[in-house]
């Protein structure tokens, strides 16, 4: 189940930008500590919405073999940490970043839905280029 719920984080991540603001409210709980620091999901929605205007076009694609979870005992908690290939793009500045990166998610099994209380990601690659003004993605 946890596997499985790093797939649909990169999944919502790769979808429209309306689409990935809303599964915000939904995956994460109410503080999470992101990239080392306590925050509200009031201020963590706020940051992936600056994400998402400096790259409104994204393709995260999971590596299934390189997936894996540590959970607690009664299975409430587990870490996830997944490496993922991506793609952004944004096209009003003809920019495109291409790469690999490291998640690592602590998700609680508790109540009615799974819901992140820890995020980190690190970029493992990275490369970044001027594109054609016609490259766009399908997603959108």
């Amino acid at each position: 189940m946890a596997k499985d719920f790093a797939i649909d984080y990169l999944a919502s991540w790769s979808a429209r930008n309306d689409t990935a603001l809303d599964a915000t409210a939904e995956l994460y709980a109410p503080r999470v500590l992101f990239h080392g620091r306590t925050v509200s999901l009031e201020r963590l929605y706020r940051e992936k919405q600056r994400f998402i205007r400096r790259w409104p076009e994204r393709e995260y694609r999971p590596r299934p073999e390189a997936i894996g979870t540590d959970c607690n005992p009664a299975g409430t908690v587990c870490k996830v940490h997944a490496v993922f290939d991506y793609t952004a793009i944004n096209p009003k500045r003809r920019r495109m970043s291409q790469g690999s990166g490291a998640l690592q998610l602590i998700v609680e099994f508790i109540g009615e839905k799974p819901v992140i209380v820890a995020e980190h990601s690190t970029l493992l690659t990275q490369s970044r280029r001027r594109t054609p003004a016609s490259e766009r993605m399908s997603n959108e």
